[in-house]
């Protein structure tokens, strides 16, 4: 492996001049430089940590799936096993570690959705420093503090700020990864077999990471013999025994998850998806990030990630939840590489630098606004002339001190009330998104534990119930459930995909087999009316309305927004 800065060369192949000795911080007024830089650094990580912090640190709404790891994780403490309905060893969940996680915080005490919180609080945190870490490598140290700017692009996305807090995995996924990928560009290729490994453990696709950073390693280090072939061989081994205890435990090698969501789903919902993603803001990092493949051979493990991650998520149909989950890596890594595009641009053209630089701050306001806001675009026009300035008159001090005044006034003009910019802020398409969602996460999570709570109430034995939303409800209602989509039951899981009369169907949803849910006769089955709009993406649903042993042996109930097995009319006693 390289060292840090190498990747910057020039044509003929030696490495590029990047500083002359006044901007290098040796001396003069070069270790003032570099003081400044570092405090700069400083203050943007610390001051993105602090806006993750501020703006998530309260508990909102989570995601209804967290809650069916939270019943796996509350079965494990209680003596049930690590499954969903006790005496079924199904897998019905693709986020091993971060479940056991959360049944560790239950078995201390505290509840799930406040140890689901905690725990992706911590996990954004770690993302953010190890996106931070990632922009780092390569880049000289009077121009280290940039890095920071990476964290920044990760903090004002919607996909971090809603999936860190939605009770699941996404969050904790994007650090392993991102950590990986770093290790291995400083070629710590140990610490990038401990961080694909939590990723492995953490969600199946971590294979993808530990892929390409051994790829790359053996190509570069194979004619090590052993010792280049040691850490791939130890993660193997760690995969191996992954494998077995799936096994053993559940009779699968791979998660029932595995059989209910993949196929089915055209791949334009992918690419849609995938459109959607860039769209938002990400395509702007597309250039920098480019260039920092192109200048730079250490960066290529990212860029082959985020590739490969992105073909992955096109072919399994995106997912059903929008808002980029399944890519929150790609951003992150982006980010990384855009900062590090960004300086090597400056490198090679100072004054085309700083406008490719420009589009890394421009990524962050159309993720936020959707566009750029005529009072950013003069920020931006600032910065840029500052930036200018300094190059031209060889002070680097200048665009820090610059840039750390911009982000001072920032602050101010978003944190005083009555002042334009907090208004838009606070109406931006990213508050307005965010609180969207968040509201639909919390509607789902009301009626789970209503129709929970309704069920306690009318004090009737309940032997079994079907539904689709059988997470929130699952877990405060603890009954034996069937999953229609076959998300914790093996057979439906593995039928045939079912088509939908809609025109798209939900990625996750396209399971159907209504023969076998209604032969095990549940004494509810709470799915929408038919002439609900979310009726007609779910086959699963079109299919046991449109059978006729529903209307003979069922009857809607609007208390639980769901059908209710009819009950037997009571006999007639004699005259």
């Amino acid at each position: 492996m390289a060292p840090d800065g190498v990747g910057d060369l020039n044509q003929a192949g030696t490495p590029a001049p990047l500083m002359s000795g006044r901007m290098s911080g040796r001396g003069g007024r070069g270790g003032g430089t570099g003081r400044a830089a570092r405090a700069v650094a400083l203050l943007l990580g610390v001051g993105a940590l602090a806006v993750f912090l501020a703006e998530s640190a309260v508990r909102h709404a989570q995601l209804d799936d967290a809650y069916i790891s939270y019943r796996y994780g509350r079965n494990l403490v209680e003596g049930n096993g690590l499954v969903y309905n006790p005496g079924e060893a199904v897998e019905g969940i693709t986020n091993l570690l971060w479940t056991l996680m959360v049944a560790l915080g239950i078995a201390l005490g505290f509840k799930a959705n406040a140890t689901g919180h905690v725990l992706g609080l911590v996990s954004g945190v770690a993302a953010v420093l190890a996106t931070w870490w990632y922009a780092r490598r390569g880049l000289p140290p009077p121009r280290a503090w940039i890095a920071a700017v990476a964290a920044w692009v990760l903090v004002s996305s919607l996909p971090f700020a809603l999936w860190a807090t939605s009770g699941m995995e996404t969050a904790l996924f994007t650090a392993a990864t991102l950590v990986a990928l770093a290790a291995h560009a400083r070629g710590r290729v140990g610490g990038a077999t401990l961080a694909a490994a939590v990723a492995t453990l953490t969600r199946p696709d971590g294979v993808l990471v530990a892929a390409t950073i051994y790829a790359f390693h053996l190509v570069e280090n194979g004619r090590e013999g052993w010792r280049a072939w040691r850490w791939p061989a130890v993660y193997t081994l760690l995969g191996l025994v992954l494998v077995g205890f799936r096994l053993a435990y559940y009779g699968s090698p791979v998660p029932n998850t595995f059989f209910a969501k993949v196929g089915g789903i055209p791949v334009t919902q992918g690419l849609a998806y995938l459109g959607d993603f860039f769209a938002a803001g990400p395509f702007l990092l597309l250039i920098p990030a480019a260039i920092a493949l192109v200048r730079d051979r250490l960066g290529w493990p990212g860029g082959v990630f985020c590739a490969i991650t992105c073909v992955y998520t096109v072919a399994v149909g995106g997912d059903v939840f929008p808002h980029g989950r399944f890519l929150l890596p790609v951003l992150a890594c982006l980010s990384a590489l855009a900062v590090q595009g960004a300086s090597q641009a400056w490198s090679r053209d100072r004054y085309a630098g700083i406008l490719v630089a420009a589009l890394i701050p421009g990524a962050i306001a159309w993720q936020v606004f959707g566009g750029l806001p005529w009072w950013m675009a003069v920020g931006l026009v600032f910065a840029a002339a500052a930036w200018a300035l300094g190059v031209a008159r060889n002070r680097p001090a200048l665009p820090i001190t610059a840039a750390a005044i911009g982000a001072g006034l920032a602050i101010l003009a978003l944190t005083i009330p009555g002042t334009g910019a907090r208004d838009a802020l606070r109406n931006s398409k990213r508050s307005l998104q965010l609180r969207e969602v968040r509201t639909g996460f919390g509607m789902l999570e009301r009626m789970g534990f209503m129709r929970a709570r309704r069920l306690e109430e009318r004090g009737e034995p309940v032997r079994l119930v079907a539904g689709g939303a059988i997470g929130a409800f699952g877990y405060f209602s603890n009954l034996p459930i069937v999953d229609l989509y076959g998300l914790v039951d093996p057979e439906i899981a593995r039928s045939r995909p079912a088509g939908s009369t809609g025109g798209a169907s939900l990625p996750g949803h396209q399971r159907s087999n209504a023969e076998l849910i209604l032969s095990r006769e549940p004494d509810y089955i709470l799915i929408p009316d038919p002439d609900s709009p979310i009726s007609e993406m779910i086959p699963a649903n079109l299919e046991i309305t449109a059978h006729p042993d529903l209307e003979a042996f069922y009857e809607w109930d609007e208390e639980v927004w769901g059908y209710r097995r009819r009950r037997p009319p009571h006999p007639v006693p004699p005259r």
